[in-house]
């Protein structure tokens, strides 16, 4: 049997569906819950070169500069994933 690599990596399967979630923003944004943060990218770091990092908590004390989505509606998400679908089917 084949390793799951995301099962094995991160503990859940399937893979990520990033495109499909910057779609489905672009059509429904309630689809995701946001919150302003700071996000910065590493341009320093040896190992951590080109990093996304997201201050969730406000640990940096650095004022938000993103709106960032932390939650996806699965429902709502999976519904409009789902009729989309069911419209090419015809």
């Amino acid at each position: 049997m084949l390793s799951n690599k995301y099962q094995d990596v991160f503990g859940f399967g399937g893979g990520p569906f990033h495109d499909a979630c910057t779609v489905s923003y672009l059509i429904d944004p309630s689809i995701f819950n946001f919150k302003h943060v700071r996000l910065d990218i590493e341009t320093k770091g040896e190992c951590t070169y080109g990093m996304t990092s997201v201050d969730i908590l406000g640990i940096t004390n650095k004022g938000p500069n993103v709106c960032f989505a932390y939650q996806l509606k699965q429902d709502k998400f999976w519904n409009l994933f789902d009729s989309v679908l069911r419209s090419y089917s015809n």
